[in-house]
């Protein structure tokens, strides 16, 4: 994984980034079909979408490599018939479900044929929806345990592991753009800031769990704020600092015999990034908090349309092909319609089908993660609550990558439960046992 890792910095620092993707995507195929554990083809694929993100408004440079769909799907079943076990469906299959549901009827009955159609629109329509539950039912099936090592550590590892590739990633646009930093002492200017922001804030979390056996890792918690900080997204600093406060309390809430510093950093961090908010906003050249959404921008009109959108279709809302909307945000090629914001998204886009489908798996979400909860469950929540956050300001679970590893979360947390029942199965009948022998 190491040697993933070095390679992957070494893919962003030449700018190797189209080469990269195809040795890393076959990287992830060999692993699939080579090994029995599917973790072993989670961080390529992972550090794959980090250097990807400088890739903006690639389509046609990617388009020609579509075919490398084929093989993965193949060895996405290899892996499933050669190493997957049954496994039992757990209430977030049905969360999953009522999305999908929800998503692939969006739009339903006044969509037109070429909107619903597309391509692209079949694109996000079937990974979103279909595609999530297929993919859980994949994920649910490999991800199994090993005698080798803990995979729920190995997991949480790889998350942490694709957080500081971020850092590298921010860090190294600062390293090519360093002397106009210095010299106009303002950020780095580069398009990937709210996906590398993003990245981070799903990461943050990992840290924090692994610092609880090792102070540190603290080091890569401040490393990943302070990156999310010098990425320029004005969401990450919005959302991010609501997040690094929210796992400060989770670290004074895990361990109790440091509990009385966690506060004390809590109550002496918040006053100093209060009274150096205009400082900090300034980096972002703007004057005040409410400048963080300008009036100017897509999605405070989009905002304004949303009235229009839902009235049209207020049972299916207008779906997420529609493009009625292109003359306030028209995307790059092979992007959707984003709202660039996720409640407004499913509301307009999905109508009430989607409010009522996205409410169930939220309440799904958060029961999974609160039942029998402990440090690693809530760390699982809080990088899902990473990504939810920034998703009110970005697309976010809107983009299938995000999608998909959302997913994916929690389905650690069902595994990481069901592993944990057993357990406690296992011990209340070797005390019935011990019992009735006494």
């Amino acid at each position: 994984m190491l040697a993933e890792f070095a390679a992957a910095c070494i893919i962003i620092i030449f700018g190797w980034e189209v080469k990269g993707a195809v040795a890393f995507a076959f990287l992830a195929i060999s692993a699939l079909v080579l090994c029995n554990d599917m973790l072993a083809a989670l961080a390529p694929c992972l550090f794959m979408s980090i250097f990807l993100t400088k890739c903006y408004n690639s389509a046609d440079t990617f388009l020609p490599y579509a075919w490398v769909a084929l093989p993965a799907a193949l060895a996405a079943l290899i892996h499933l018939f050669a190493y997957g076990k049954r496994a039992r469906i757990t209430p977030n299959f049905w969360g999953t479900v009522a999305v999908a549901v929800a998503v692939s009827l969006g739009g339903l009955g006044t969509i037109s044929k070429d909107d619903y159609w597309n391509a692209t629109s079949l694109f996000y329509v079937g990974l979103l929806g279909i595609g999530t539950v297929i993919f859980y039912l994949w994920a649910i099936t490999c991800v199994n345990e090993h005698d080798g090592y803990d995979i729920f550590s190995k997991f949480a590892g790889i998350v942490y592991l694709m957080g500081i590739l971020a850092c590298f990633s921010v860090l190294h646009y600062y390293w090519m753009q360093w002397d106009m930093v210095w010299e106009n002492r303002e950020l780095a200017d580069f398009q990937a800031s709210n996906n590398l922001a993003t990245f981070l804030m799903i990461a943050m979390p990992a840290s924090c769990w692994f610092s609880i056996k090792n102070k540190a890792h603290l080091l890569g918690f401040g490393l990943m704020y302070a990156c999310l900080i010098l990425s320029g997204s004005r969401g990450g600093l919005l959302m991010g600092t609501i997040e690094f406060f929210i796992c400060l309390a989770y670290l004074a809430a895990a361990q109790k015999k440091y509990r009385i510093i966690y506060v004390c950093t809590i109550l002496a961090v918040a006053p100093l990034i209060y009274f150096n908010v205009e400082n900090l906003l300034s980096l972002y050249k703007i004057d005040t908090i409410g400048e963080l959404v300008s009036h100017n921008e897509a999605r405070y009109e989009l905002l304004r349309r949303l009235d229009d959108d839902i009235r049209s279709n207020m049972l299916f809302g207008r779906g997420l092909g529609y493009s009625g909307n292109s003359d306030i945000y028209n995307p790059v090629k092979g992007a959707m319609h984003w709202y660039h914001m996720m409640i407004p998204q499913i509301i307009g886009s999905l109508g009430v089908v989607g409010v009522f489908a996205y409410m169930l798996q939220f309440t799904i979400r958060v029961f999974s993660v609160l039942r029998r909860t402990n440090a690693y469950k809530l760390v699982l929540g809080l990088s899902y609550l990473g990504l939810l956050l920034m998703s009110q300001v970005n697309p976010g679970e809107f983009s299938p990558p995000y999608s998909l590893l959302a997913v994916l979360f929690f389905v650690f947390v069902d595994k990481y439960s069901c592993q944990n029942d057993i357990a406690t199965a296992r011990t209340l009948t070797i005390l019935s046992i011990y019992d009735t022998i006494l």
